[in-house]
C-alpha cells in the first residue's frame, strides 16, 4: 500500500537505487522497498537475522548487514552470504575470504566507485574487494582487510569525486 500509511518499526538505514526506489532496513526481518510511486512492499526477508543497514552496488544488487554477517540480494529470494562467519562475532580473517571472517555487528555499509564494499564493524572500518564475477571464482576477490582499526564509529559515507575516494566516518552521535 501507500508508504505514507505504513508503519516502519525502528528504521535504521536506507539506500536509494538508480531508478529512485528506496530500500529501508531495521526493526524487523523485512527489507522494505518504497517504489517511485510511493508504494511500500516487503522486498526481501532475512530468515536468520534483523537486517541493520542496506546498500546498493553498481550492478543493482542490494546488500544488507546484520549481527554477524553481510548478505547480497541478487533478486528477491536469491540471497548470497558475502561476509562474516555467520555463527559468532569477532574481528578475525583479515587477508582471507570475507565469508570466512568474523565480523561484529557491521553497522554502516557502502560501496565506492570501484565496487569495493566498506563496512563499519563496531571498532573498525573494513574493506571487501567485491568482484564482478561469482563470489568464490577469483583468487583476489572477496578478501577482507581492516583499513581503520578504531574509528569508534557507527555510520559511513563514501563519496567519489574524479576517482578520488573520500570516507567520512560518523560516531554514534553523528559527529565526524
Amino acid at each position: 500500500g501507500p508508504a505514507t500509511d505504513a508503519d516502519l518499526f525502528q528504521p535504521n538505514c536506507l539506500t536509494v537505487d538508480k531508478t529512485g526506489n528506496i530500500y529501508v532496513s531495521g526493526g524487523t526481518i523485512d527489507i522494505r522497498k518504497i517504489d517511485t510511486h510511493g508504494i511500500i512492499t516487503s522486498y526481501d526477508r532475512s530468515a536468520y537475522c534483523l537486517p541493520y543497514c542496506v546498500a546498493e552496488d553498481a550492478y543493482d544488487n542490494i546488500f544488507f548487514s546484520c549481527a554477524d554477517q553481510i548478505t547480497k540480494i541478487q533478486s528477491p529470494g536469491n540471497l548470497t552470504h558475502i561476509a562474516g562467519h555467520g555463527s559468532s562475532h569477532g574481528f578475525t580473517g583479515d587477508g582471507n575470504l570475507a565469508v570466512d571472517a568474523y565480523v561484529n555487528f557491521p553497522r554502516g555499509i557502502n560501496f565506492d566507485h570501484l565496487g569495493n564494499l566498506y563496512l563499519v564493524d563496531e571498532n573498525r572500518v573494513r574493506k571487501i574487494n567485491i568482484g564482478t564475477t561469482s563470489v568464490f571464482s577469483q583468487k583476489n576477490e572477496n578478501i577482507i582487510t581492516t583499513i581503520n582499526p578504531n574509528p569508534a564509529s557507527s555510520d559511513l559515507l563514501i563519496q567519489s569525486y574524479n576517482n578520488i575516494l573520500q570516507l567520512t566516518i560518523f560516531n554514534i552521535v553523528g559527529q565526524i
